[in-house]
Parts: structure tokens; C-alpha cells; sequence
């Protein structure tokens, strides 16, 4: 079903160059994200910052009011914070997973790069003022996330520092990040030595990767204000609402019980800021 709606948009861009006489443009600037949704105690989504690049085919039905179809790289995400119980899983000399529970601190950098296929209607309310509206499909490029976890637990006889360098595409269940070196800890009863590696993959509490955490497939709404400082040149602003859930619920893990997934729904708010010309 994806492919044929994703077939049919982009035939659709195709079609709008075809009516008439067609023009072109380009824009690119800045995106401010985060995503919206269910969030668990202690959790927050904070804004992070990417960029968009792209160009532009333009069709006028009259000077007033015409339509346009874009191709965009366009960068989205959030900070994504965690502050509670949570658990890591480390290993005995044997390789048996031993899990250890407790006071968790998460920060996470989440990049989600789409090439997004905007469509949208747009009418010129004056001179120098566009309005526009529409709907941004977009296919999932490249996913990754960064940043850091510390575990303070009365049954470790030190903190576990861990660096987080997530590939939500590529990364496999069990897997440490490349290169990452191997750490010791000692348990506080047994003064046994568990081990873990020092940067982690997305998937690597998981006894199987259950598919990525982030849909291949996004939909967004769309609405504008392009403000024309000359015949082509323009500056805009942008807010894209997402309509449809970007994580995958069966590898959405809770942060408080590492083995359970979570039935939420996220979804993308971007604020977009872009100079570009017509021509």
C-alpha cells in the first residue's frame, strides 16, 4: 500500500510540471524539531536542530493561486531525556546476562533524515505575502541517535558510564557500537567482575531486533508564510504536524522495564525556516 501511495504522489509532482508553463525554485534553511507523545514518568522530548535543502516546481492556474511539489532533505528528531529507574543488562565471566536496576540518566540526540516530498496549494494574499498549505510525505533515510547513560545502583560498587551511538537501521540485537571498548564493574555483595561495552547500539538489551524503531513511512501537514522581498526572492516559516506515528511499537522499549514495549504514538512538530528564490 505504501508503495503505491508513494508511486502516485510522485507522479502526481510529475503531472504538476506538465500542465502549462511551469516554474522552478529552490530553498533550504533551518529545521527546530521534536516529537509529540505518550512520554513515561520522568521522560521529556526537548527541541534539537537539523537542516533542509531542496528544490521546487511551481504551477500559477492565475496570478493569484497555484500549486507547487518539492524534493527536500530535511533533517527532524528530538533531544530525548530520561531521569528514573531503569536497568542495563551486564555479563559474568561465563557470558550470563545479569541485569542490575537503578537510578537512570539518559540524554539522547535523535537525527531522522527524510527526503520528503511536499505538495501544497499557495495564494498570493499580496505582492510581497504567500500563503500556503498542504501535506509532506516523506521515506526515512537515515536514523541515528547519540549521546549518553548513567546508572547509579546500590548493587555496583561504581557508576556505569555508557556511550549511546545508535544506528536504528543497521544496529542488530546484542550488538556494542564499532570499536567500542569492553568495561568492568564489580558487583557490591559478590565483588564478582560483570562486564559491558562502553558504547552501546540501539538494540542491545534485545534478545532479537523486532524491525528498526523508526517507520520508513512519514506523513505530515503543512502550512506556510513566504515573504517576497523582490520578484523571486523569498524568506519563510514553516510548521509541519505530523499525522502519523513515527516509532514502531514492537521495538519502542520502555525505559522503565527494559524487556516490555510500549503501544504510544509519536509524532514529528517542525518549525522550518528557509530563504530561497523562484525563478
Amino acid at each position: 500500500m505504501k508503495n503505491y501511495l508513494i508511486t502516485a504522489l510522485l507522479i502526481s509532482c510529475f503531472s504538476i510540471t506538465a500542465i502549462g508553463q511551469t516554474s522552478f525554485g529552490f530553498r533550504t534553511g533551518m529545521n527546530l524539531n521534536t516529537l509529540i507523545g505518550d512520554l513515561e514518568e520522568g521522560e521529556t522530548y526537548d527541541n534539537n536542530t537539523g537542516f533542509h535543502i531542496g528544490i521546487a516546481f511551481n504551477r500559477n492556474f492565475t496570478d493569484i493561486w497555484g500549486v507547487r511539489a518539492e524534493l527536500l532533505y530535511s533533517q527532524k528528531g528530538t533531544s530525548n531525556k530520561y531521569d528514573g529507574n531503569s536497568s542495563i543488562i551486564l555479563r559474568d565471566r561465563n557470558q550470563r546476562a545479569i541485569t542490575h536496576s537503578g537510578n537512570t540518566n539518559i540524554n539522547l540526540t535523535i537525527t531522522n533524515s527524510y527526503i520528503d516530498f511536499p505538495i501544497s496549494g499557495y495564494g498570493r494574499v499580496a505582492n510581497w505575502l504567500e500563503i500556503s498549505a498542504g501535506i509532506v510525505p516523506g521515506i526515512l533515510a537515515a536514523s541515528r541517535g547519540r549521546g549518553d547513560l548513567i546508572l547509579n545502583t546500590p548493587t555496583l560498587r561504581e557508576e556505569v558510564s555508557l556511550n549511546l551511538d545508535y544506528n536504528y537501521y543497521g544496529d542488530n540485537a546484542l550488538e556494542a557500537a564499532n570499536g567500542a571498548e569492553v568495561i568492568t564493574v564489580k558487583e557490591e555483595n559478590t565483588a564478582k567482575d560483570l562486564t559491558i561495552p562502553s558504547a552501546v547500539g540501539a538494540y542491545v538489551f534485545q534478545e532479537e531486533k523486532n524491525g528498526s524503531l523508526y517507520n520508513l513511512f512519514n506523513l505530515d501537514a503543512v502550512v506556510g508564510l513566504s515573504f517576497f522581498l523582490n520578484k523571486g526572492l523569498f524568506v519563510s516559516g514553516k510548521v509541519q504536524y505530523g499525522l502519523l506515528d513515527v516509532t514502531n511499537n514492537d521495538a519502542d522499549f520502555s525505559y522503565q522495564d527494559i524487556t516490555t514495549t510500549r503501544s504510544d504514538k509519536d509524532v514529528n512538530l517542525v518549525l522550518q525556516g528557509s530563504v530561497g528564490f523562484n525563478f
